[in-house]
């Protein structure tokens, strides 16, 4: 399994990579940053405009929609609906697009950039959101890749986009399988800093919760579906898992020929399983 790093400070970086072992995920094959794939980003935009799939516009560069027949596959979403879901992402010097569901591939420097630029035949500039994951994925793991996660609010217009881009420029099945996961509530609200209902693991375990409460917390519902997180939960939990811990425990000392507290309550249900 690969992860992407994507602009973050590097505090943040460094702690989400240091706490997430404390959760328990699999083990992670390795971490991609996207500014160590600049060319490969740029050599993917030149193979869609020389295939006819993507122009260039005031020192941008925009995929054509209209120039992958299956575009809306992945989010259901019809010719109309595509066109109002971009209207609202338009810069206001993006009015160059073909068409307003074009979405930019390259994107011209800007003086508010600052240093964040890089060399381009289309001049200075910097990738665009979407580009950097398809030309990751496809350096690493190959132009069609098995599995492809991410939560449900990047559906569209962040993986309908990759697939696009993506599919057009390899002429193959982009991803076979995604994974996407519903949102994650605080106290039945979206969890954010404006709210004041961002926790970390820290924050979890200072409360006097062990790190894999919250991992049972969070494998406790269905992954598609929304899952309310609260501090009522967590207490539920960790007496769960208690009560897991005490019976692993009896098993052990049965298993051993021990008989320790609680064997009274707990030999017929032993005795069942023998």
């Amino acid at each position: 399994m690969w992860m992407t790093r994507r602009s973050a400070g590097p505090g943040k970086r460094n702690k989400s990579w240091e706490t997430s072992p404390r959760v328990g995920p699999t083990a992670f094959g390795g971490m991609a940053r996207p500014t160590d794939f600049i060319s490969k980003q740029i050599a993917l935009v030149e193979r869609l405009v020389q295939g006819g799939h993507a122009y260039e516009a005031g020192g941008s560069v925009y995929f054509r929609v209209k120039s992958f027949s299956s575009y809306g596959k992945l989010s259901h979403l019809d010719e109309r609906e595509v066109k109002e879901g971009a209207s609202g992402r338009a810069d206001a010097d993006e009015y160059a697009r073909e068409q307003a569901a074009d979405f930019v591939l390259w994107k011209a420097h800007k003086e508010e950039d600052g240093g964040v630029c890089w060399e381009s035949p289309w001049g200075k500039g910097r990738p665009g959101w979407h580009l950097e994951c398809s030309a990751m994925a496809m350096e690493i793991l190959g132009e069609t890749i098995d599995l492809h996660g991410g939560g449900a609010d990047l559906i569209f217009p962040h993986h309908e986009n990759e697939i696009a881009q993506s599919e057009a420029a390899t002429g193959k099945a982009f991803v076979r399988h995604w994974f996407h996961v519903s949102h994650l509530l605080v106290e039945n609200r979206k969890m954010s800093k404006s709210l004041g209902n961002l926790y970390t693991l820290d924050d979890v375990t200072s409360r006097g919760w062990d790190s894999s409460d919250l991992r049972l917390v969070l494998l406790s519902g269905h992954y598609r579906q929304p899952l309310n997180y609260s501090w009522d939960t967590m207490n539920a939990v960790r007496h769960g898992r208690e009560r897991l811990g005490r019976l692993r425990l009896s098993l052990e000392e049965a298993s051993q020929g021990k008989k320790g507290e609680g064997w009274g309550s707990f030999q017929p249900a032993w005795n069942a399983l023998r």
